[in-house]
């Protein structure tokens, strides 16, 4: 065996020299597909998400034609996004998305979690901009007004049932423009409708999320 193989070493190395030029070419071929990935900037790396397949408003339930897969620059993907659109369905949106939006689980809420209304009374609130992306459907506000009592204010406990796109300066209640603010869907007791209202009206309100 050891002799045979030692015969024929000199035709190996002559079909090496031979193709040498091929041999190197394949193997800068491999070379470079170990390395390229690691050589390339953090830019070309992409990632699955899932996006909204069309414009949806506020308080729709997500289904399948309501949502696609696409590939995204990992640096534009949301760490809580999600590549499988399953992961998505039965979702209720608290604010009304574009076309293209990345969506993420952590964000949502699900359809059984929309809060009850039994006995309670819906009414718009302006809220600050700055607090509205905050916000989902089912979180707790604390509205603030004030009191016949100089200095002193009161809370009124509230349950966001509804986020709108967009209504900043709009009217809440017929009254006068919220300039800077834009209204939100809450549940209240029925017996706070009132005093919300005077408070709207009057510009005194405050509204906090709590946790």
């Amino acid at each position: 065996m050891l002799r045979r193989l030692h015969a024929s070493l000199p035709h190996w190395h002559r079909a090496v020299r031979r193709r040498r030029r091929l041999l190197s070419v394949l193997l800068a071929a491999v070379m470079i597909a170990l390395l390229a990935p690691g050589l390339l900037p953090a830019s070309a790396h992409t990632r699955s998400v899932v996006v909204a397949a069309r414009d949806l408003d506020a308080g729709t339930v997500l289904d399948s034609q309501d949502l696609r897969s696409v590939e995204v620059s990992e640096a534009l993907a949301p760490e809580d996004s999600t590549s499988t659109t399953e992961d998505l369905k039965g979702m209720r949106l608290s604010t009304a998305l574009g076309k293209g939006t990345v969506l993420a689980p952590g964000r949502l809420r699900a359809d059984s979690e929309a809060p009850d209304l039994t006995g309670l009374a819906v009414i718009a609130v302006p809220v600050e901009p700055a607090l509205v992306p905050r916000l989902g459907i089912g979180d707790s506000l604390a509205l603030i007004t004030s009191t016949e009592a100089p200095g002193r204010t009161r809370r009124i406990d509230a349950t966001v049932v509804e986020v709108p796109e967009s209504s900043a300066g709009s009217r809440a209640l017929g009254g006068t423009p919220q300039v800077g603010g834009q209204d939100v869907l809450v549940a209240i007791d029925t017996d706070e409708t009132g005093d919300v209202a005077q408070a709207v009206r009057e510009g005194w309100l405050q509204s906090a999320l709590v946790f």
